[in-house]
Parts: structure tokens; sequence; C-alpha cells
């Protein structure tokens, strides 16, 4: 017989659930382990990314501080040309007073000086001047060989330093004369191109100066426009000069960024090999100090560099971070991580070595935690059972308080229940034992107030239903959301209609109590919401119909300033394309090429009159139309724009007063309005009605327009269109005004918001009124007029009278571009050109130039002296004077001359033969 220790049991097989389960753990393992690396490569990666971007950031910060503070250096120059600009003679103790001033506002300024040009003949008395002046020893001099200056040998003409501020920093510059000087090709150059130019460290004028001095140059003329290079060289005055302290300016510009954390080096790069170092700042991080490196130096490690210009040359400037900087940017975080992870990855491995270990002992660990529980029960049960006694002894208390109760603001009062309903029935059941059983115990005086009744004494013992013959109605949802919220509601709102039909709210609070899972009475607080609700609903149409106004002003002013300014730069575009395809032959493969630049120019044109309309400055042709008619003359258009499945009814009143519009833009407002009714009903079947009429508008009858007119007029012609499309919501409603916004497929979106804008411009009002599923209704009112009997319109006509293109036209815009295609389209048509690029100076060359000015070409939108004020000024000199006024906006009303001309109009932008025709016009009719 075989016993059962002979029994062989069968073997395991190899990829048993016990040894799977015992590869999980190290599987784990292996996966956070990788994960963990890869975390590691990537935060370090993103660290050294966001130091090096700071780094850039910090520098480039720097850099454009300097570039700032030399640009105010700079004007340091300029405000001393302009002190011998306002003046012909300029005495040594008013320079020093504007130097003193102008040195102690700007640091690193050292001195600044004066160096006239002086005729040979001259010499001597300038001398005696300066030696009078309190400089015994002063005579020009000039740099030799020799280290002792010398006597300037005789020339043409002299520049010597003739006056220097303040003097004790740099006394031995007094009459050095700086033709004899290595710079002196740097005075020509600027005396050439009339701006600043700088010249380094001149010995003689710098000299040694604390911090290391730097010249810098402005040519100041006898005239403030000396015009031409030559004609620049002939009235040159003389040589503002300035030294100032490169180092000075950037330590100062260091110190405003606290803990910079950066080496700056700068540079002056005479030429492609040839550096001069300016300054070093040191890092205000470091501990230990270092020397002032080269670029070969810095170019090794991580480095910025960034260059400015100054003065006709090349400054740069070059960054590296201090080691103690790049110590503070790193936070080690992927080691972190990287550690993190492994010992996420470690514990998890444990974890599930010892779930699958110590599966019998959770087991017991559940048994045991399950009879923790059941104790746990019994003693919530006995805090429950404790509760309700805590209840039923605060019940005896209740009742200290009901005098507060009777003059509280809220209706209070109790339901009690005599026999306590089982919270275990069904909802409709426990609401029909409530109704049936329920009766009111308590009760304050409002309570019954609210209920019709004179004081409670009369609900007082009566059932529910009978406190109002509404009741049962209105408590019917209140005690349902009661129930079903566990018996407890708090501020649950409710509308009841009135004896007197109007409609009021108010808010319930329901607190049940309940005795061994039995409903034994109801606590109700009941406040009215109705006035609150109103005065929230008045405040927030108000915010809505304010911001709506806000933003939509806003977008206006936006879309206007970009119009017009777009404007001006098509100008430049289109005029030079006009020019362009003029002056080749018709024949040039070039000539297509123009007219396509012209055609979207023309394109890009209509957008931005589309964005002016918007903005409510579009160009208007304004005259009396009658609506009814503009809407029956479009009509064949509105029958072909629409939707087939659309179809188009006209209740079009008859004898309607007019308007004083634009037709053409009117026809567009009722394109976009019938084009979206249509697109609302999409395919299905609908009905688009237009009705127009004439109303007495009073202060609501605008409440909910965008941009509604400040003075009423006294009646208004409306044009209705209503559709039963899809409609709108309301939060696509609030923004249908915006440009650019729209819902379809493709669009410029555009449509409703040049709709607006032309409604502005007529001063009159748009009403949008749309609800989901029902359709819309767009309302425009335009303000009626009054016919003028014998009042005809006076047609345009067009003459062939020959003229001829002679004398100078000029062009004042503060638009270089502008003025630029003006002056060759003049010169293209026979003129001659003067351009200003303000109205004070306009109005300064018409004044020294008048007898050759044939025409004035008038920007009317300028900064500064606007283009009205200086039509005014070019008037007072000359009344007979052709104007022709320039503006991307509407055409204005300007008064007309003593003479009766008025000024003709060129919109922008314009071609040659728009410009050419304006100015033919000018000249036969002036």
């Amino acid at each position: 017989m075989e016993t059962s220790s002979n029994i062989k049991r069968p073997a395991e097989p190899y990829f048993s659930t016990n040894r799977r389960r015992a590869l999980i753990p190290w599987l784990v393992a292996l996966i956070g382990a990788s994960a963990s690396f890869c975390a590691f490569i990537e935060v370090h990666n993103d660290q050294e990314t966001r130091i090096q971007n700071e780094f850039v950031r910090r520098a480039q910060s720097i850099a454009n501080l300097m570039d700032g503070a030399l640009r105010t250096r700079q004007e340091t120059l300029r405000s001393l040309r302009d002190l011998f600009h306002y003046s012909d003679v300029v005495t040594r103790e008013e320079f020093d007073r504007a130097a003193q001033e102008l040195i102690g506002r700007y640091k690193g300024i050292e001195s600044l000086k004066w160096a006239p040009r002086i005729p040979a003949d001259q010499r001597s008395q300038y001398e005696k001047v300066a030696q009078s002046d309190g400089y015994p020893n002063f005579e020009f001099f000039e740099a030799g060989p020799a280290v002792t200056p010398t006597a300037a040998a005789a020339r043409q003409e002299y520049f010597p330093v003739f006056f220097s501020a303040p003097f004790d920093r740099n006394p031995q510059a007094l009459g050095f004369d700086l033709v004899s000087s290595p710079a002196w090709p740097d005075f020509q150059a600027a005396a050439v191109e009339g701006e600043i130019r700088a010249s380094g460290p001149v010995p003689g004028v710098t000299g040694a100066v604390a911090n290391g001095g730097y010249l810098m140059e402005l040519p100041v003329y006898w005239d403030s426009v000396p015009g031409t290079a030559p004609e620049r060289a002939g009235l040159l005055r003389g040589y503002v000069l300035g030294v100032f302290a490169p180092s000075v300016v950037l330590e100062n510009m260091a110190a405003q960024v606290p803990r910079l954390g950066l080496d700056i080096l700068l540079v002056d790069r005479v030429s492609v090999k040839d550096l001069r170092v300016l300054h070093f700042h040191p890092s205000d991080m470091r501990t230990t100090g270092t020397s002032t490196p080269t670029i070969d130096t810095l170019v090794q490690g991580r480095h910025h560099y960034a260059i400015i210009s100054f003065g006709g040359r090349v400054w740069e400037l070059w960054f590296r971070p201090a080691p103690e900087w790049l110590a503070s940017q790193r936070a080690h975080l992927e080691y972190v991580i990287a550690g993190f992870g492994l010992l996420i990855s470690a514990l998890l491995a444990f974890y599930f070595r010892a779930v699958f270990r110590q599966t019998t002992a959770v087991e017991t660990l559940v048994n045991q935690r399950t009879a923790e529980l059941t104790a746990a029960q019994q003693d919530l049960r006995n805090d429950i059972r404790r509760r309700i006694e805590t209840e039923r002894a605060l019940k005896a208390s209740e009742e200290r308080y009901r005098a507060f109760v009777s003059q509280s603001t809220d209706a209070i009062w109790r339901l009690e229940l005599p026999d306590p309903i089982p919270v275990s029935l069904p909802l409709d059941v426990q609401l029909e034992r409530i109704f049936a059983t329920g009766l009111v115990a308590e009760c304050n005086e409002l309570t019954a107030q609210m209920d019709g009744h004179k004081q409670a004494a009369d609900i007082l013992g009566h059932h529910v239903s009978g406190m109002n013959p509404r009741s049962r109605q209105r408590l019917d949802a209140v005690l349902r959301a009661f129930v079903n919220n566990g018996y407890r509601l708090a501020e649950y709102e409710f509308s009841d209609t009135a004896s007197d039909g109007s409609k009021r709210i108010f808010a319930h609070n329901l607190i049940g109590v309940l005795e061994d899972k039995r409903l034994a009475r109801i606590w109700v607080t009941e406040h009215e919401l109705t006035r609150q609700r109103q005065l929230e609903q008045e405040r927030q149409a108000f915010e809505r119909r304010l911001g709506e106004a806000q933003r939509l002003e806003s977008l206006g002013v936006l879309a206007g300033g970009i119009a017009h300014d777009f404007n001006n730069l098509l100008t430049g575009i289109m005029g030079h394309a006009s020019l362009g395809r003029c002056e080749i032959a018709a024949s040039s493969p070039l000539h297509s090429h123009f007219e396509q630049i012209e055609s979207a120019s023309r394109s890009a044109a209509n957008l931005c009159q589309q964005m002016l309309a918007y903005a409510g400055k579009g160009r208007f042709i304004v005259k009396p139309y009658n609506l009814s008619q503009i809407v029956s003359q479009t009509g064949h258009l509105l029958h072909i724009s629409a939707s087939k499945h659309a179809e188009l009814r006209f209740n079009l009143a008859e004898g309607l007063p007019g308007v004083m519009a634009d037709s053409t833009q009117l026809q567009q407002i009722v394109m976009n309005l019938v084009t979206n009714a249509s697109e609302s009903i999409s395919q299905r079947s609908g009905l688009i009605t237009l009705t127009t009429g004439l109303m007495r508008p009073d202060a609501k009858t605008f409440a909910d327009c965008p941009y509604a007119p400040e003075t009423l007029a006294p009646a208004y012609v409306f044009l209705e269109v209503r559709d039963n499309g899809c409609g709108m919501t309301p939060e696509l409603r609030s923004r249908i005004f915006e440009p650019f916004f729209t819902t379809k497929f493709a669009g410029r979106g555009l449509g409703l918001a040049a709709a607006l804008g032309i409604v502005r411009g007529h001063s009159g009002a748009l009403r949008v009124e749309s609800t989901v599923g029902k359709g819309s209704v767009f309302t425009l009112y335009l303000p009626a007029l009054e016919p003028e009997p014998g009042k005809d319109e006076v047609a345009s006509t067009t003459t062939n009278t020959p003229w001829s293109a002679e004398g100078t036209i000029l062009v004042i815009d503060d638009e270089a571009p502008v003025r630029g295609v003006a002056e060759r389209m003049a010169k293209t048509i026979g003129f001659g050109a003067l351009s200003a690029a303000d109205g004070d100076q306009g109005i300064q060359f018409f004044n020294l130039y008048r007898a050759g000015i044939k025409i004035v070409l008038l920007d009317l939108s300028m900064p500064g002296l606007s283009g009205e004020d200086t039509l005014a000024g070019l008037r007072a000199i000359d009344p007979t004077v052709r104007i022709v006024v320039m503006s991307g906006y509407n055409q204005p009303d300007l008064p007309a001359s003593s003479n009766g001309r008025a000024p003709l109009f060129l919109p922008k932008p314009f071609s040659l033969a728009q410009f050419q025709t304006a100015i033919r016009q000018a000249m036969l009719h002036g």
C-alpha cells in the first residue's frame, strides 16, 4: 500500500501565477528607474533653458537701459543747440547756467563746451573778449607733436573751445582749435549730416577727465532748418561739445537692477579688428575679484552681446553670468525628482511584494475592522438618540424667543404633525398626509398678513391648506423639494401671483424635526425678495448696457485709429504703384504687377472704409432720401441675395418724411440685415418682413440700443427687418457688433459692425431683439427731416477747360510716406513740390514762399496744430489760397474763404489719376 508521504506533487508550472506575481515588483522597479532617469534629463534641460532665457533677458534689459541713457545724454547737446537757436548772442553766463543744469540732471556728463566758427580776421577780437571775461591767458592753440600746446597756425577760420562748463574739470581745453584735432573729420561729417557724432577721447578736449572722457559733438546752424548739405555747410555757426564718461553711465544703469549677477564689458568698435574697451563692470554678486576679460575669453562660455549705435559709431555690450548668479539659479530640482522617483519605485516594489505575501493578514484585518465599524455604528445610533433628546430639551427653550420671532421681518411659522409621518413612505403619500393633518401651531403676525389675514390668531390651529386659497399650489413645490432634500431646505425661491395680479418672489427656509424616523414638525421661514430681485435686474440690465457701450466704444476707437493709420500707409503704396505704372511702358511685364498692387490697395482701402464706418468716421455723401424708396429700389438685389427658402415681404409706408443719409451706406445696411436674416433661416422655409414707418421716441425706446443717440430727435423714420429663423442666445447677441466677430465658416465679420458705425454716423440707432428658436428683429432708426421746398440738388459736372501745371504745390502732412508720394505726383504732373511735417512748419513755408505756391495739399488729422487751425492760418496770410484737404475719414464741413472758395476734398488713399483730377479742379475752380 502506497503512503501519502510517497505521493509526488505535480511540479509548479514555470510561468505560474505566483511566479508571475513575483516578477511584478522587479518590473515596477525597472519602470520607475527608467521614468526617473527620463525626468532627470528633461528637468535638467528645462532648467538650463530657463537660466539661459533669464540671463539673456537681464542682459537685454541692461542694453536697453544703456541705449536709452545714451539717447538722453545726446539730448543735452540738442538742448544747448536750442539755446543758440533762440538767441543770436549767447553770453558765457547763460551758457554756464544752462550747462550746469543739464550736467546736474544727467549723470555721466562731465562737461559741456561751445566752439564757434570764427573767421581769421576776428581771431584777435575773440581772444580779447575771452581775456576780458576773466581768462587772461586765453589764446587759440592747436595740438602738435610737442607736449606743450602751440599757438594756432594761420588759417581761414577757426573752431576754438570758447565756453567750457564746468571750467575746473578741464581748464586746459579752453582755446583749443578743433581743426587741429585728429577727430576733425568727425566734426566735418557732423556738419554735413546735421546730426550728433561721437569721436571718442580727443586730446586737448577731453583731457584728463575723471572716469575716462568721451567726446560727442553736434553742429549748430544760423538757420534751424538749413536744408541741403551745401546749405548746412554755409550756415554752420559752430559746435556744441559734450564730454561724458561711459563708465559712469554704465554703472548707473547696472545699479538700477539689484543683484544683477552679470559681468558687463563695454567696447567701442573702432573698426572690424580694432576694439577699444571703455569700461568693465564686474557682477555685484561676485565674492572674489576678477580682471577685465577679452572678447575671446567671453565667447568661450555662456555669453550674450548687444549692439548700440551711438553718434555714427558702434558700441558693443558683452555679458557673461557670474558663477554666484548661476549657482543661485540652479535649484537642482532634477536630483530631487530623480531621487523621489527612485524612492517611489522602491516603495511600490516593496508594497506589491508585501501585498502578495500578506493576503491572509489583510483578510484578518478586514474582519477586525468590520467588528470595529459595527461598534462605531452602534455608537452612532446612540449619538443620534442623544441628539433627539437634546432637541426635545431645546424645544422647551423656544418659548423664550417667541417675542423676538413676533418682531421679525420674516414670516416664521411652525407646522405641527399630530400623527408623525414615517419617512419611508412614498413622496406623494407624505405630501398628502402633511396637507391633511398638518396644523399651524405657531406663527407671527407677518405670516398671517402675507397670506391675506389680519392677525396670527386667524390661522393658528388651522390646516396648512387653509392659510391661503393658493397655499396648496404654492406649498406643494416647496414641500416636495423639502422632502427630496432630506427634510432640510435653504433659500428655496418661489414666485406667486398676488391678488392684484403682480408677481411676488419669496425665499423659503424649512427645517424638519424627525423623531424615530418620523416627521413630527416643520419650521418654516419666509421672506419676500420681490423688490430686491427687481433692483438686481435693473442693475444688471444697466451694467450690461453700459459694458456693451463701453466695449463697442473702445473697439470703435481702435478700429478708427487702425483704419486711419492704415489709410496713410495705403496712400504711399497706391501712390507709388500708380507712379510706377505711369513711368513704365504699357508693354512692360511690370505693368500688370503695378495694376495688381493698385487693385489690392483699393481692396484694402474698402476694408478700411468698413472699419471707419464701424467707428462712425466713414465717408458719407449725405442727401435727403425717402427710406421706403431706398428699400424698394434695393428689392431686386434683396431677392437675389436672400436664400431661396426665404420669402421676402415688404410693408413700406408711403409719404414718409426724408432722412439725411448716404443712400449707398443705407443700402449696405439693408443688404447686411436681410442677408443675416436669410442665413438664420438656413435650409428651412421662412419669412423675412421689411417694414418702414414713422414713430415718436420716448426715454425707453433706445434703452437697449448700443450707442443710443444722446439727444433725441422729435421723430424717427424706422426700418424693421423681422425673420422667423433660429434666433440668437444672449451671449451671441452681446457680441454681434464686435468687428471681425462672425459665426460663418468664412467672412470678415464686419457686416453688422460696419452697419452700427454707419448708423452712428447718421445720428441714428439700431435695436436688436432675438429669441432662440423664434427669430430676430433688427430695427433701424434715423432722425426724420422736415422737407425744404425749392431746394434742388446741384449735379456736379466735369469740364474740359484747358489748364497748365506751373508753380509749386505745398504738401502739409505728418506722415512721411504721404508727403513723399504727394511730392512725386506733383512733380510727375509738372508742378514743383515743397513739403512740411506739421501745421506750424507748413504756415512758415507758405509765408516764406507764397509767391510761387499755387496749391496747398493739407492733411486734416495731424498732431500739434490741427488741420482746421492750419487752414485758418493759411487763409489769414492769403484769403485766396487754393486748398485741397486730404483725409481718410469722412469729408468735413469746412468753411469757405472770403471769396467763396471752399476747400476741395481728396480722400486717402488716392492714385495718380485722382490726385491729378483734384489738382486740376483746384486750378480751374479754386
